[in-house]
C-alpha cells in the first residue's frame, strides 16, 4: 500500500540558484523566483511601475544632483538633457535643459568647492559640461558668455559661428539652454567685434532668432591641457577630479579642489600589458594596515587593474603602483558600484570584488563572485548582449538591494535583483531599465521609449497586471524511484486574503506558468508602501501591522523521480502588495510509472 509523504520548503531565503548540483539542491534556494524581491526572511512579491516622467527619446542615463536639502533628477537621452525632478504632467514630454548634444553616455561626479555644490559630467563626445544648482555651462578652454535668445524660427546648432545682424558680433556655441519652443540662452565663446545687441537679429547657417537682451560674462571656469570633449569618465579621488581620455591609456587630473583649470596627464601606456584602453577609474577604501586608506583604481577595457596608493600623482614619493591585477573583460564604462566599502566591477564571468582581487587569480574569482548563485543565467545573459547592450546598475541602501538591467533580445525585458546582506538573487520581469537611479530614496528607471517609471510602487506596471512565479529546487527525497504529486500547500504573510495558484513540476523542468489565478485587486489602508511606511524603515514584517497569515492546500498532478511544487500570484492594484513567502509544503506518493 503507497503511503503519502511530505516534502518541506521553507521560505527561499538562499534565493534564484541557476548553477550547481541540480539534484537535491538546498530546499530553502529557488529553480524559479520571478517578480519577488529577496529579503532576510525569504522574498517578497515586488510592487508595480508607476509613470513619473516623459522626455522626447531613449533615456541613456538618470543623474543625482545634491545640495543641502535639495535633490535634483536629470535624464540625459541622446541629444539632451533634461530635469526630471519636477513634473507636472508625467505624459508629456519635459523641456530639455540643454540641446544640441551628440551623446547620451554621460559619467557624472557630485563636486564641493567653496562656491559651491557642482555636477560635472563628459561622455567623450560633447563638451564637457557642469551644473551649479540652477544652469548648465560648458568647460571648454576660454570664459563663457551667455546670449538671450527669443523669436526661434530656426534652430541653432553647437559648434556653429553666430552673427549678430547689427552688431556684427561673432561667436562659436558650446551649449544651448532653450527655456521653451522658441526662447533659451546661448553659451558662447570668445566673442568677435561684438558685443551683441538686444533686439537684433541672430544667426547661424542653420539657425535664426532675436537677441534677447545684449551678450554678457558667463561662465569663468575654463579647461586646459586637453579638449572635454575627449573625456569620457569622471571620478574624484582624494580632493581631485580625475578623467578618462576616451579609446586611449590616459588618465588626466585637474588641481586639488577645482573642478577647471589645467589638466595633467597620467599616462598609463607603458603599466598595462594587453592593451586596449582605459575604461573607468574610482576609489577603493581599504584599511592598508596603518588605518583606513583610499586607493585609486584604473580599469581597462581588457580587465586589467591597477592599483596606486598615495596623495599626489606628480610626486614619486606619495604616489606609488600598488599592483597589477587580471580579471574578465568589465561591460562597459558604467558596469560598476560601491557596497559598503567596497567596489564591484561587472565583467563576462561575473561580478567581482576589487577586495577579492589582489589574493585570488581569475580562476578563483568566479569561485567568489557575488553572481556564482546565478552563474549559468548570467553567462547566458551576457552571450546574448550585443555592441550597443547596456547593463544599468543601482544600489538602493535603505531597501538593501542592487538592481541590473538586463538588454532585451526577446521583446521580454529583465532586471536581475540581489540583496546586499544575503546576496540572494531573483529576476524582476517587466521592467525595460535602459537607465536606474535611486533618487529621494526611491527607485526610478527610464527605458527605450522616453518613460520614466517610478519602480516597486503601487500594485501594478502601469495598469497592466504582473505574475509573481516561485518554484524552490527539485527533490528526490531520498529515493530514487518515481513519484507522483498530489498536493500542495503555501504558507505566507500578506494584508488581504490573497489568491495563488499552486502547481507541481518534475524532472528538472520548471518553465511554463499554469493557469494564472484572479489577481490581487484589494489593498487595505494604512499598509507597507503606503502612507509613509515603507520597507526597512522602523516597522517590520514580524509586528503587530495588519500582515496577517495565510495558508492554502491545493490539488497538483505531477509525475516523476524529483519533483518541486510551484505557486503564482498575480497583482493588479492600486497600492504596493504586501506578500511574502513563508513556505510551501508537497504531498507525494512513491511508486512506480504506469
Amino acid at each position: 500500500m503507497r503511503q503519502a509523504k511530505t516534502g518541506a520548503f521553507p521560505a527561499p531565503i538562499r534565493g534564484l540558484q541557476t548553477s550547481g548540483v541540480l539534484m537535491n539542491g538546498p530546499p530553502d534556494a529557488a529553480e524559479v523566483l520571478d517578480n519577488f524581491i529577496p529579503t532576510d526572511k525569504g522574498a517578497r512579491l515586488r510592487g508595480g511601475t508607476t509613470l513619473f516622467a516623459t522626455v522626447d527619446d531613449a533615456v541613456e542615463r538618470l543623474m543625482i544632483y545634491r545640495s543641502g536639502a535639495v535633490e535634483q533628477m536629470f535624464a540625459t537621452t541622446e541629444t539632451t538633457i533634461v530635469d526630471v525632478s519636477s513634473v507636472v504632467d508625467e505624459a508629456t514630454a519635459e523641456q530639455p535643459d540643454v540641446i544640441g548634444l551628440t551623446s547620451g553616455d554621460w559619467s557624472f561626479q557630485q563636486w564641493g568647492t567653496a562656491g559651491g555644490q557642482f555636477l560635472v559630467c563628459v561622455n567623450g563626445a560633447d563638451y564637457y559640461h557642469y551644473y551649479d544648482g540652477t544652469e548648465w555651462n560648458p568647460i571648454v578652454g576660454v570664459a563663457i558668455f551667455d546670449l538671450a535668445y527669443d523669436a526661434l524660427t530656426l534652430p541653432f546648432a553647437v559648434g556653429q559661428t553666430v552673427t549678430g545682424g547689427t552688431s556684427g558680433a561673432t561667436a562659436t556655441i558650446y551649449s544651448i539652454t532653450p527655456a521653451t519652443a522658441t526662447t533659451g540662452t546661448l553659451r558662447l565663446g570668445t566673442i568677435t567685434g561684438g558685443p551683441f545687441a538686444d533686439n537684433e537679429a541672430i544667426t547661424t547657417s542653420t539657425g535664426a532668432a532675436v537677441a534677447n537682451g545684449a551678450s554678457a560674462a558667463g561662465s569663468t571656469v575654463t579647461l586646459t591641457g586637453v579638449d572635454g570633449r575627449d573625456l569620457s569618465f569622471v571620478w574624484s579621488h582624494k580632493a581631485r577630479l580625475w578623467f578618462i581620455e576616451d579609446g586611449t591609456l590616459n588618465a588626466w587630473y585637474l588641481p586639488t579642489n577645482a573642478f577647471g583649470g589645467s589638466a595633467t596627464k597620467f599616462p598609463l601606456t607603458g603599466l598595462f600589458r594587453l592593451g586596449g584602453a582605459l575604461m573607468f577609474g574610482g576609489t577603493w577604501t581599504v584599511d592598508s594596515g596603518s588605518g583606513i586608506d583610499d586607493m585609486q583604481v584604473f580599469v581597462t577595457t581588457e580587465g586589467e587593474v591597477a592599483i596606486y596608493q598615495g596623495t599626489d600623482p606628480a610626486s614619486a614619493s606619495t604616489w606609488a603602483v600598488v599592483g597589477l591585477y587580471r580579471i574578465a573583460r568589465p561591460l562597459n564604462k558604467q558596469a560598476w558600484f560601491w557596497a559598503g566599502s567596497d567596489l564591484f566591477i561587472m565583467t563576462e564571468e561575473g561580478i567581482v570584488a576589487i577586495s577579492q582581487i589582489m589574493s585570488k587569480d581569475r580562476a578563483q574569482l568566479q569561485a567568489s563572485a557575488l553572481t556564482t548563485a546565478i552563474e549559468d543565467l548570467w553567462r547566458a545573459t551576457i552571450g546574448r548582449r550585443t555592441a550597443t547592450s547596456k547593463f544599468p546598475v543601482t544600489v538602493w541602501p535603505s531597501e538593501s538591494l542592487f538592481v541590473i538591467g538586463v538588454p532585451s533580445t526577446t521583446g521580454n525585458p529583465t532586471c536581475l535583483v540581489a540583496n546586499t546582506r544575503t546576496g540572494a538573487w531573483s529576476r524582476i520581469l517587466g521592467w525595460d531599465v535602459r537607465a536606474i537611479r535611486v533618487f529621494n530614496d526611491r527607485l526610478y528607471y527610464g527605458d527605450d521609449a522616453g518613460a520614466i517609471y517610478r519602480a516597486d510602487n503601487g500594485g501594478s506596471d502601469a495598469g497592466n497586471e504582473y505574475v509573481g512565479f516561485y518554484v524552490p529546487k527539485f527533490q528526490e527525497y531520498g529515493t530514487p524511484d518515481w513519484k507522483s504529486a498530489l498536493h500542495a500547500r503555501a504558507s505566507w504573510r500578506s494584508d488581504v486574503t490573497a489568491k495563488v495558484r499552486l502547481v507541481a513540476y518534475s524532472n528538472y523542468v520548471a518553465n511554463t506558468l499554469p493557469a494564472l489565478p484572479a489577481a490581487m485587486t484589494e489593498n487595505k489602508s494604512g499598509i507597507w508602501g503606503t502612507s509613509g511606511q515603507k520597507w526597512g524603515s522602523g516597522k517590520k514584517w514580524g509586528a503587530a501591522e495588519p500582515v496577517v497569515a495565510g495558508t492554502d492546500w491545493q490539488s497538483v498532478n505531477a509525475g516523476g523521480y524529483a519533483l518541486a511544487p510551484g505557486l503564482v500570484i498575480v497583482s493588479n492594484s492600486d497600492t504596493k502588495p504586501v506578500f511574502e513567502i513563508v513556505s510551501l509544503h508537497q504531498r507525494f506518493e512513491v511508486g512506480t510509472a504506469i
